[in-house]
């Protein structure tokens, strides 16, 4: 009879035993994925956030050196480029190795090329520094390799994740932007560059290795969506580009990011030299930059949770719709309390596309290509970068002003609207209505 029983519960203890061996995996999992989600925020506010200061760097170097706008702003254009050139090959990289060894060579490169750029004293040595070298760093800073990491580990939650990394950049901007400011008001140029670049090479490096290196975890799609083109693990297989390059909804994300790079990029850049023309001074324009950065804190959470419970691709193309009146505000009243609201809806409008753009490009390609696929539609985010970049500092150099680079990002804001409009439908909010 005791045998009867033993054999009878046996059963029902090693169906216990399991779960709660499954349960307590997937605790320690959800634990390691805050983790992770956490050290990218960290790189993110140091590196990502950073980028968003080196604006602060052109009127110095213009008022030392005595180059153009254009000329200076040539080295960021640069920096834009072949950090988006360098995509394709940081995608599958990506796909192979993982995100967070990309991470780790980035940071350490990137911290480096603004070591070196203190030491500037000709134009092609500002291009190869902070141009290539530095490009060549924020290349694996990217949404290419944070996005791989957070799409993987975050299956449920993606929008919701990548809003919490975004943030961590608008994090960065908003005290990283004025601290650059005060420093080159402080030390000058050339030591904040050295103040930069050291820590992020020796300090911030090792962090990103050591916080990011776990394995993915093997997570179905959400809902039981697999990969569109065969499973998640395998993602689109050998012919991932072909089939990507010949879907509408992979040309859509990919322009409507080209009209966000040009525009925003060129705000970015030179936000604080508005200031100057309107009548601030310098250190009002790194208090611009930061409230911008502050705003899109608010902006870049709110829209990655309203993609999880609405279609994402409503969410995006209203994000590139609201830009439009903020730019016929700055173009129509030149005061400061105009652009201080410009920085303001710019912040709440400036970050959410990217991060949604990344989420749409997991859910409609899968996880298991997502490098190689996304590091193509971020490519054409970075040639938009370059344009507005250059076009707005020749724009400067010949007019005087903004304005028709302004115009041209307002139009090419509102074809990206267009064009999200006309993505497929399924979504993250369809996804919680079907799983509820």
């Amino acid at each position: 009879m005791s045998g009867l029983c033993l054999d009878l519960d046996l059963p029902v203890l090693g169906s216990e035993f399991l779960e709660g061996v499954s349960s307590t995996r997937r605790g320690d999992q959800t634990y390691l994925a805050w983790v992770i989600l956490a050290v990218i925020v960290l790189v993110s506010f140091a590196t990502r956030g950073l980028r968003f200061g080196f604006g602060l760097f052109i009127t110095p170097l213009v008022e030392e050196f005595g180059w153009g706008y254009s000329e200076v702003a040539l080295s960021l254009s640069l920096f834009a480029l072949i950090s988006g050139l360098l995509q394709p090959l940081i995608g599958e990289l990506v796909d192979r190795w993982g995100g967070g060894a990309i991470m780790t060579i980035g940071t350490l490169l990137m911290g480096a090329a603004l070591a070196l750029s203190s030491f500037v004293h000709d134009l092609w040595q500002l291009y190869l520094t902070l141009g290539v070298l530095a490009g060549i760093g924020f290349s694996g800073l990217t949404a290419v390799s944070t996005g791989a990491v957070l799409n993987a580990w975050f299956p449920e939650r993606r929008g919701t994740a990548l809003g919490i990394s975004s943030a961590g950049v608008n994090t960065g901007q908003l005290l990283l932007g004025p601290l650059v400011g005060f420093l080159i008001l402080s030390v000058g140029w050339r030591s904040s560059f050295l103040l930069i670049g050291i820590p992020l090479a020796l300090v911030l490096a090792p962090i990103a290795w050591l916080g990011t290196r776990a394995r993915y975890p093997q997570n179905p799609e959400p809902s039981g969506r697999s990969s569109p083109a065969g499973g998640g693990g395998d993602g689109l297989g050998g012919g991932v580009l072909r089939d990507a390059f010949r879907r509408d909804d992979f040309r859509r994300l990919a322009l409507g990011l080209f009209g966000c790079g040009f525009l925003m990029q060129m705000i970015f850049t030179f936000l604080p030299t508005m200031v100057l023309l309107w009548g601030g001074t310098k250190a009002l324009g790194g208090i611009a930059v930061g409230v911008l950065g502050g705003c899109a804190i608010l902006g870049s959470m709110l829209s990655g949770t309203l993609s999880d419970r609405y279609p994402r691709r409503t969410v995006l193309a209203l994000i590139y719709f609201a830009r439009i009146p903020l730019v016929v505000l700055a173009l129509s009243v030149h005061s400061l309390w105009a652009l201080m609201v410009f920085a303001v809806g710019m912040g709440l409008m400036g970050f959410g596309t990217v991060g949604l753009t990344s989420a749409l490009t997991a859910d409609q390609f899968g996880t298991g290509s997502f490098g190689r696929v996304y590091a193509f539609i971020f490519l054409s985010h970075q040639v938009g970068a370059f344009l507005g970049t250059y076009l707005g500092g020749l724009a400067l150099d010949l007019t005087g002003s903004f304005t028709i680079p302004l115009i041209a990002g307002m139009i090419i804001s509102m074809g990206s609207g267009f064009l999200s409009l006309g993505l497929p439908a399924w979504s993250a909010g369809a996804r919680v209505q079907a799983s509820a």
